[in-house]
């Protein structure tokens, strides 16, 4: 018990991080079951939308970094350090999920609501007009 107590005392000045990692990947979930990869087969604008999905994450951690007065760790002190930080953070968040879910996958535990098809049936090129 008191290991856990250490990890979360050096935790804790990286709160925004842990936040932010938690604020995206949540955010990325309701996305990816709003633009389902049916409606970019039809569509041009949710097809490019589903196809940069990795990205953004990453774009919104570097839009989070430029918010005036954002807290972030005590060593990140100028505009360029919080936006790679929350970069940082919103690739680590899909990261340390997609981890987690082939771990669990590769001993047999059940992962939750899996989308039907895999990413290789995504159309590599968008809808006609």
């Amino acid at each position: 018990m008191e290991e856990l107590s250490a990890l979360f005392l050096k935790a804790k000045p990286h709160w925004p991080f842990l936040a932010a990692c938690v604020i995206f990947y949540s955010i990325g979930e309701v996305m990816k079951k709003t633009i389902t990869k049916e409606m970019a087969t039809k569509n041009k604008r949710a097809w490019f939308f589903r196809r940069t999905l990795p990205l953004h994450p990453v774009l919104a951690g570097i839009v989070v970094g430029m918010l005036p007065g954002m807290p972030a760790s005590p060593e990140v002190v100028t505009i360029a350090e919080k936006c790679l930080y929350f970069a940082l953070a919103g690739a680590t968040c899909s990261w340390v999920v997609n981890s987690a879910k082939h771990w669990a996958r590769d001993r047999g535990l059940p992962v939750g609501e899996e989308e039907k098809s895999p990413d290789s049936a995504f159309p590599s090129q968008p809808p006609p007009e």
